[in-house]
């Protein structure tokens, strides 16, 4: 899936972790290549949201290069409230308080997916730190390429996102 915005031909590699331990010996290796961080919790799971909260946002921070983008994102917002274990205003708070950018999505019914990672690729073209444009072959028609997976697992994700800037 592509998306057209208006700077430069941005694709985005998500590598998606779902917080399984196998990987996180290799998390700091891809930290130094990401732009941006994508830590997910299910608002309906108050374990994954205490495990995004007291692990994985403090990892990032430690791992993550100067300038890395952040995101929180709460899962299933489809949920019915009474589902819900974490409300969109404790998701808001937890970002604001790092300096994220926040938003609730649904995997399942593919809602604000894409606005995930359009508003994540603005921000990092935002951010101080500048894109490697090593590889620019010129101002091109600028398109985000979405690569999406799922997870079973219901505890604290972690995924990234590297931006090839062309």
């Amino acid at each position: 899936m592509s998306r057209t915005l208006e700077e430069p031909h941005v694709t985005c590699q998500v590598w998606d972790t779902a917080g399984m331990e196998r990987y996180r010996a290799l998390l700091p290796h891809y930290m130094r290549q990401a732009r941006c961080a994508v830590i997910v919790y299910d608002v309906s799971n108050r374990d994954s949201f205490d495990s995004v909260k007291n692990y994985w946002l403090d990892f990032v921070e430690s791992c993550g290069e100067e300038g890395l983008v952040k995101v929180l994102v709460g899962n299933k917002m489809d949920v019915s409230e009474r589902l819900r274990a974490v409300n969109t205003e404790e998701g808001a708070q937890l970002a604001r308080s790092r300096d994220m950018l926040f938003i609730e999505t649904s995997a399942k019914f593919e809602l604000k997916v894409d606005d995930l990672f359009i508003a994540a690729a603005r921000k990092v073209l935002a951010s101080p730190r500048p894109p490697d444009l090593s590889d620019s072959l010129g101002p091109e028609c600028p398109v985000i390429k979405l690569d999406r997976s799922r997870s079973k697992r219901n505890l604290g994700c972690f995924g990234m996102l590297r931006m090839v800037f062309k």
